[in-house]
């Protein structure tokens, strides 16, 4: 899905998708430190070669909005590191 088809997903599908995160520290003992599982619930915008992308939040579809206000909230996974993805069912 390109760009031509951005808002697409608008009619796609809801998706929960569990992933092993990036882990970062600061100044403190690096032992014991490690990647972590986490998940994350949103809108599959794109499923691209070696990422999925994932919008959790999004404008309502019942309003019409100019194109340059048009703002989403989500995360890029690279799918190395996804362990599953589960369609939502409502």
């Amino acid at each position: 899905m390109g760009s031509e088809g951005h808002r697409a997903y608008e009619n796609g599908r809801l998706v929960r998708v569990k992933y092993i995160d990036h882990a970062i520290f600061l100044n403190v003992p690096s032992r014991g430190v490690e990647p972590t599982v986490r998940e994350s619930v949103g809108w599959l915008v794109e499923d691209g070669e070696c990422y999925l992308k994932i919008v959790w939040d999004r404008r309502s579809s019942s309003k019409p909005i100019s194109k340059a206000k048009e703002r989403d909230s989500g995360i890029v996974l690279m799918k190395s590191l996804v362990l599953k993805v589960e369609e939502v069912k409502g």
